[in-house]
């Protein structure tokens, strides 16, 4: 918008004020209204606002160009210049100080920069200003007032109190026709070209003089974008950028505006939600999609520009030129080297060494598919009336069944079926509930949950995100490998440290998420892979965790912050005793909402129980194990999201739901964890072949509650071989409860930090 005042105002810059030499009547700009008698740019602030606003009208637009044009004609008719039949700066200096401009102190340097722009745009010297070029200069202002006041009623949206995404379409395809016509206007024109010095010049004049407002290095910003989009020279506007510069910052302006207009002024309205609103309006969704269609021609035209691939370096030069409020200070350094493996790998690039054609059908095609699954996700609530918040499995199935029978459209109908698949291959278990913040969405882990629409919505997001992934780093496989987790963090986790969300300081960080996904969802196999449904699974467990991490942090800092400093994550340090009085001693408050049965059950052991179990919660999530260091944000994160790994694992195994896991339950859970103890017996140097030594070992875990012949004494080894002779019996019995599986987690998992820990047999007494 300020581009736009300036480019606006500089148009009626080049031209002369209302007050004349002589004795003739001085015209007044749209017959006085609103606008100085004495001068026609003196209230061009208010004039130009207004105009962007959409608040003025077209007759008193038009009578601002019919007041400078008449000043034209006064002056050519009146003055007579230094030179014969031409003015110099000099002679405007001392038009626009004397009558042009004159409540404000104006600079000779800036009629240097307006000379300079007329060279560019009407030929001749940039040192005067012939009669010839006056009358140019008067056809030129009658064409550009005719083509932007057509934009003042499309501008008059941005008032209304909830403009339509149709009305806002309106408004940006209006700013498309203005700047192809002015690109065909400009065509006509002798235009030449005009230097970085004097653009920068004229800029810094104009939002002097005529109080606009002040964009730091502006100028050479603008010329920066005209590199990055026409592949041009950037220390100059030469005569083949004009159009292109006309048609693109328009075009894309009215995109810009419509979208801001669509979010509103206030950051904290309903309109400024933006998350909500895509997930819950699919007219705004639509909106934004139709939006990034309209951006796209003039993307691929700046592709064309640079020979099919914008450069990596030059994104470099953006990302520099960019202000550090625009990047909240995330370190530039940061998003460069993220900016590489995001183009090569993640979007596919097909020269690897920058934006090309591949890159923007890669996003355009991603964006492209979500938007039109959540449409018909959306459509399928719209068209069954079925409940947003809760729905029976069984009555989900039977409903989605039933609307795929009745799309008549074969494509339609197909990608309907697909949508259906995808929903009823997760268990329903997020709902939404009322917070300390406003409506959240949480993972509940009880009986009587049904599909939600967040639900739905989010898998279909979710499952089209995680396939690409699965595309960029595996291949033609459908799961991931630890190496292909690990390159993946290895590539964003800097960037990813820089925006507070991962810890790159922890060793294996992607090995150990991939273990994290492997165990704890709802469709983990222990396999050593991450597959599709298990990724999916994952994000959700710390989409909703996250939320409890939040919630922590939120509520007990502020009791616990004693002045500790902060973690390298920027998380106010907090002391452990602290946390474990607020967290650990009220852990009914924390789970009473999302873990009814583990609410229930927690309500049933006793005050030595809860500790013990809570110390296996820290030394199985921790980054040093249990410890009495200070807890930063991933300890505190770290210590949540274990509560859901837990539930989930009991949850998915406890069929009968008896609060207990049963001989038969624990075997069937013994598949999930089978890799993992074979690498553990592996790293003991015990044969990892044998399948019934595997489980032996897994069994016995479960039924003493430590790991086998620790230490490796006679009574230990004497034990263990009994246990081995005799787990595989009929008569022999083992089962579990929730207090059981805390100990199981505590025994098998890692810290993350192993060799900091102290040992799982000392920590992990039962």
């Amino acid at each position: 918008m300020p581009l736009l005042k300036i480019t606006i105002s500089a148009a009626l810059m080049m031209s002369t004020g209302c007050g004349m030499l002589g004795n003739k009547t001085l015209p007044k700009a749209g017959g006085g209204n609103g606008v100085a008698d004495n001068g026609c740019l003196n209230n061009s602030k208010n004039l130009v606002g207004r105009f962007l606003d959409g608040s003025i009208s077209k007759s008193e637009w038009k009578g601002a160009f019919d007041c400078v044009n008449q000043s034209l004609g006064f002056f050519t008719d009146y003055v007579r210049g230094t030179s014969q039949d031409a003015y110099t700066p000099g002679d405007m200096y001392n038009l626009v100080k004397g009558f042009l401009i004159t409540n404000r102190d104006v600079k000779p340097e800036l009629l240097m920069g307006a000379f300079s722009l007329k060279s560019a745009l009407f030929g001749g010297s940039s040192r005067e200003f012939t009669k010839e070029e006056v009358e140019l200069l008067k056809n030129s202002l009658e064409r550009l007032q005719s083509i932007t006041g057509e934009l003042i009623p499309y501008l008059g949206i941005r008032q209304h109190p909830n403009p339509t995404p149709a009305e806002l379409l309106e408004l940006s395809a209006a700013f498309k026709r203005a700047g192809d016509q002015l690109a065909d206007f400009v065509n006509t024109l002798p235009v030449g070209a005009l230097s970085s010095g004097a653009l920068n010049t004229l800029i810094r004049e104009l939002t002097h003089s005529l109080e606009l407002p002040i964009i730091d290095e502006l100028g050479d910003k603008v010329f920066l974008a005209k590199w990055m989009m026409f592949n041009s020279r950037r220390d100059a506007i030469e005569d083949g950028d004009w159009p292109r510069i006309f048609r693109t910052s328009f075009g894309l302006g009215g995109i810009a505006i419509a979208i801001k207009t669509a979010i509103g002024p206030d950051p904290l309205s309903p309109s400024a939600n933006l998350a909500s609103r895509v997930m819950n309006d699919t007219g705004f969704r639509d909106f934004l999609w139709e939006l990034l269609v309209q951006a796209r021609p003039y993307i691929e035209e700046s592709l064309t520009a640079h020979n099919g691939m914008t450069p990596f370096p030059l994104f470099d030069h953006v990302v520099d030129a960019l202000p550090d409020s625009f990047l909240n200070s995330l370190p530039k350094r940061s998003i460069k080297m993220a900016f590489r493996p995001l183009i090569r790998k993640v979007l596919l690039s097909s020269t690897k060494g920058g934006v090309d054609q591949a890159v923007i059908d890669t996003v355009y095609n991603f964006i492209g598919d979500i938007v039109a699954d959540l449409r018909a996700l959306d459509r399928f609530y719209e068209r069954t009336g079925i409940d947003r918040e809760s729905v029976n499995p069984q009555v989900m199935a039977q409903t989605l069944e039933a609307y795929v029978s009745s799309i008549g459209d074969p494509g339609e109908r197909a990608r309907f079926r697909t949508i259906k698949s995808k929903i009823l291959t997760y268990r329903p278990q997020f709902r939404k509930r009322q917070g300390t913040n406003g409506e959240i969405h949480t993972i509940q882990f009880g009986p009587g949950i049904g599909y939600s629409h967040y639900q739905n919505f989010l898998v279909l997001a979710l499952e089209r995100t995680a396939r690409h992934i699965l595309k960029a780093y595996a291949g033609n496989r459908d799961f991931l490998v630890d190496t292909e987790v690990t390159a993946f963090f290895k590539d964003f986790s800097d960037i990813l440290f820089a925006m507070k969300i991962v810890d790159a300081t922890i060793p294996n960080f992607g090995g150990k998420r991939l273990q994290d996904m492997d165990l704890f969802t709802d469709a983990s196999d222990g396999n050593l892979q991450g597959s599709l449904v298990e990724l999916v699974n994952y994000a959700m467990i710390i989409i909703s965790s996250g939320e409890l991490t939040d919630r922590m942090r939120a509520e007990i800092t502020p009791v616990c912050d004693q002045g500790l400093g902060t973690d390298i994550m920027g998380w106010t340090l907090v002391p452990a005793q602290c946390l474990r009085s607020q967290f650990h001693d009220r852990l009914d408050y924390w789970i009473s909402d999302d873990f009814p049965r583990l609410s229930a059950f927690w309500r049933t052991l006793n005050a030595e129980e809860k500790r013990k179990a809570m110390i296996w919660l820290e030394h199985g999530s921790r980054r040093n194990g249990y410890t009495e260091e200070e807890y930063g944000k991933f300890d505190i994160g770290a210590l949540g999201v274990i509560l859901y790994y837990t539930e989930s694992l009991f949850n998915r195994f406890d069929f009968n739901a008896t609060e207990t896991l049963s001989k038969a339950e624990v075997n069937s859970a013994y598949p999930v964890f089978k890799e993992l103890l074979r690498k553990t017996a592996s790293e003991k140097g015990l044969n990892t072949g044998n399948d019934f030594l595997l489980k032996g070992i897994y069994t016995y875990i479960v039924r003493y509650q430590e790991m086998p012949a620790t230490p490796a004494s006679v009574a230990n080894l004497a034990k263990l071989a009994w246990w081995m002779a005799t787990y595989s019996l009929p008569t022999t019995r083992y089962s579990t409860d929730r207090y059981g599986v805390f100990n199981i987690v505590c025994q098998i998992a890692k810290p993350e930090n192993p060799n900091q820990a102290p040992p799982n047999a000392e920590v992990c007494k039962p």
